[in-house]
């Protein structure tokens, strides 16, 4: 592939949510397969469905490559998007794009440099007075020629505050995915409400970090928050989201069975 980069951009906090439910097993089979796909399908970055060939490419026997395809193909929150032609990696199929946007805006400057340069040596033969005004403009971000895609900082953030926006086409499967292991309620929509809410909690405590406790705290719930009390109250998406107050008190472990037993022992 002509113009292959060798290097694509790695998010460790966008890898971190999208990763922290996978066995460490999965997740190293997972960062290979990605390494793969980019070395030898940069131009489309997806992978034949084939579970042979994969498993030939990472090197690994057939059985722990199906084990971990399980892990990664969650039918809640899969990491490849299953086309015609394969395995598509979305987030490697954007980095392709952005970095061939990239190079061709570099190109286009390295000409109207180039330009700018033989007309300031034609004025200089000629006897011109003063050369062109035209500064070179190679387009590399922050001034680095050497760099193989954009700099995060040459990038601006849209929202007001610099914070990357929540991913919110996630957050419904993997909160759902989460409820039905807990036996607590799925959401159907992520409603307007509902974005701003989970993107308040987000800017305060990061979107892994938020998930991560989740994932930490929903198994240890008492029943008390599992619908077993006097008011059959369940703990659900809203609640966490509706709060700082809310959340901080999950965080803290303020929900779990142990917690429940330790306050009413002391009363």
């Amino acid at each position: 592939m002509r113009n292959k980069s060798p290097a694509f951009q790695w998010y460790p906090d966008k890898a971190l949510t999208d990763t922290r439910r996978l066995s460490w097993t999965a997740k190293g089979i997972y960062r290979e397969l990605l390494d793969v796909i980019w070395m030898q399908f940069q131009k489309n970055c997806t992978i034949p469905d084939d579970d042979t060939f994969i498993a030939s490419e990472l090197g690994c026997d057939m059985d722990l490559w199906l084990s971990a395809k399980k892990e990664i193909m969650n039918e809640y929150r899969p990491l490849f998007k299953k086309t015609p032609q394969g395995l598509l990696s979305k987030g490697l199929k954007k980095e392709s794009e952005k970095q061939k946007e990239w190079r061709e805006k570099s190109r286009a400057g390295g000409v109207k440099s180039a330009n700018a340069r033989k007309q300031r040596a034609k004025d200089t033969k000629g006897g011109g007075k003063g050369g062109s005004s035209v500064v070179d403009d190679c387009l590399q971000p922050n001034g680095n020629s050497l760099s193989l895609s954009p700099s995060p900082s040459s990038t601006p953030k849209d929202n007001k505050d610099n914070i990357r926006e929540c991913d919110f086409k996630t957050a419904l499967p993997h909160w759902n995915m989460l409820a039905e292991k807990n036996g607590l309620a799925k959401i159907e929509k992520l409603t307007e409400k509902r974005k701003k809410k989970y993107r308040s909690r987000c800017r305060e405590v990061g979107e892994s970090s938020f998930w991560r406790t989740v994932e930490t705290e929903l198994p240890k719930l008492g029943d008390f928050a599992r619908g077993g009390g006097n008011t059959s109250w369940k703990l659900d998406f809203d609640f966490l989201v509706n709060s700082d107050n809310n959340f901080t008190k999950f965080a803290e472990g303020k929900y779990r069975k142990e917690t429940r037993r330790r306050v009413e022992s002391n009363i």
